[in-house]
């Protein structure tokens, strides 16, 4: 009889311990998995912001084009709100970029700033042309200054987007090594 009491909570107590690591087991799982979501989430949104600075750098440089080929200089007010539109949302999505940015790309982050701010200040001197500027001037302008910019901008997209990916796998391999 005694002998059954000790296997009886000897046995209660393997059951007990099972159940706490169980517990601990689950709990840890849902820390890993509520990482996992943060990081994706965190990588998509930054990605999303890579993509809309991208794009707003294109559309630009084609709307600066079709201002410098339009010769009534009617739709100059139209040109100059979607631009100024266009700037503002590349400094939101670098404001995203660098909230998201946990400071591995910090340096390249900030050289993306000042290039994207270089290259928006690289298109003012065209409203202040005259149409005859603008015909003269405008397809050395679009090869020198836009697309030098644009370029400038574009490579450090890609840059920043090649250390998201390498920071990804990263952080996943942390991750996964932790789970082990």
């Amino acid at each position: 009889m005694r002998s059954w009491m000790v296997l009886t909570l000897a046995f209660g107590s393997l059951i007990g311990l099972i159940c706490f690591f169980g517990v601990a087991t689950l709990h840890r799982a849902k820390s890993v998995y509520a990482n996992l979501i943060e990081l994706n989430q965190n990588y998509r949104h930054s990605e999303a912001s890579l993509e809309e600075i991208r794009a707003g750098i294109h559309v630009s440089s084609m709307l600066v084009r079709d201002y410098l080929l339009d010769p009534s200089g009617l739709r100059d007010g139209y040109y100059r709100g979607e631009l100024h539109s266009l700037y503002d949302q590349a400094e939101r999505e670098l404001d995203e970029l660098t909230r998201l940015d946990k400071g591995g790309n910090r340096n390249h982050l900030d050289s993306l700033r000042v290039e994207v701010n270089r290259y928006w200040r690289s298109l003012n001197p065209v409203f202040e042309w005259t149409p005859k500027q603008k015909l003269a001037l405008s397809y050395q302008f679009l090869h020198q200054e836009v697309m030098q910019h644009t370029t400038a901008v574009l490579d450090l997209t890609k840059e920043i987007h090649a250390l998201n990916e390498a920071s990804l796998r990263s952080q996943q391999n942390d991750i996964a090594a932790s789970e082990r």
